[in-house]
């Protein structure tokens, strides 16, 4: 597993109460699959997560309820496994 960041780079806060957000990453050769760490940050937020991709940079988006746990900026961790790396 490859130690990654994702940033945040966009937050749209919904009149229903709920948040969209969107974080870019950049991502090297042969990473296979990436997920955002969003344990730490809140339990009821959900991302998507990446699989078969190319290298480069990357969104991805984020939803939840409430007011959004982070703001324009922050760091998420991500993880990134490799080709060879992906759990069964």
């Amino acid at each position: 597993m490859k130690p990654l960041v994702a940033t945040v780079v966009n937050i749209q806060e919904e009149p229903d109460n709920r948040y969209h957000a969107a974080v870019t990453l950049v991502l090297p050769d042969n990473i296979e699959h990436v997920e955002l760490m969003l344990e730490g940050i809140s339990a009821e937020a959900d991302a998507s997560a990446l699989s078969d991709t190319d290298p480069g940079t990357r969104s991805i988006g984020i939803s939840g309820p409430g007011k959004p746990p982070f703001e324009v900026g922050h760091q998420i961790p991500v993880r990134a496994f490799e080709r060879v790396e992906l759990p069964a």
